[in-house]
């Protein structure tokens, strides 16, 4: 009788130990899908405390990204030397990172001062996804240059050219619109009557696009294409630019 009894009790704790690490396995894969933060001005906001422990960030490559520290009643200095990031903040300022999300891949982040894993030690991880078209998060569709050029034959989506004025004006798409990444989001107003309609989106090489994709679906735009490889890869194919 005691040996069912004790052979019940580890079949009990073997199938809950197998329930939760199913559990925390789904989490895991859900949460590498959702990156962190929110987009502001295209721009992704990331709001920590120094004094709290993390494990990993995630962000989307081509993002720019923004770090914000709260104050603390300690001067603490922040580094993550691969992606040429670097501040320091006095005893009761907050303090700001600013990096872009050029290449995906896992970055290293250190923190000297009073941290949580200790001076010299490193913090976070900074994880730079690729959107692969299957995110939950997110529902715009990338499209090579070849697949954009039949999109606008055979759809006529609404361009939008998401560079600076300056770029636009050395060689865009025909019929494009020019509304800077870091100015879609004050801008919507301008395209809010364009939700239903296909929207073509590209920049140089198919890094800034993505947040404006981003913006747009939070937006309830509902037909976004992202055209990867920018107008550098539509020109690569011997599309038509106008000038």
């Amino acid at each position: 009788m005691k040996k069912f009894i004790l052979f019940s009790a580890m079949s009990l704790i073997l199938s809950f130990s197998i329930i939760t690490l199913s559990a925390q396995t789904k989490t895991a894969e859900i949460r590498k899908d959702q990156p962190d933060g929110e987009l502001l001005n295209g721009i992704r906001i990331i709001k920590l405390s120094i004094s709290t422990p993390i494990n990993n960030l995630y962000v989307y490559r081509g993002e720019e990204v923004e770090l914000i520290f709260e104050k603390a009643g300690y001067p603490f200095s922040v580094h993550i030397p691969q992606l040429n990031a670097s501040g320091n903040a006095v005893s009761g300022e907050s303090l700001s990172l600013n990096f872009k999300a050029s290449n995906t891949g896992v970055y290293s982040m250190v923190c000297n001062g009073k941290c949580p894993a200790g001076d010299g030690q490193q913090f976070a991880k900074i994880v730079v996804m690729e959107y692969d078209g299957n995110s939950k998060s997110v529902t715009f569709k990338n499209v090579t240059p070849e697949m954009a050029n039949e999109l606008i034959a055979s759809q006529k989506p609404f361009i939008l050219d998401v560079r600076t004025p300056g770029e636009f004006q050395s060689g865009h798409i025909t019929n494009a619109t020019l509304i800077p990444v870091q100015q879609l989001a004050n801008r919507i107003g301008e395209i809010d009557s364009l939700k239903d309609r296909p929207v073509l989106v590209y920049c140089r090489s198919g890094n800034r696009s993505i947040p404006a994709s981003q913006i747009l679906i939070k937006n309830g735009f509902n037909k976004v294409y992202n055209m990867q490889g920018g107008i550098t890869g539509w020109m690569k194919e011997k599309l038509p630019v106008s000038k």
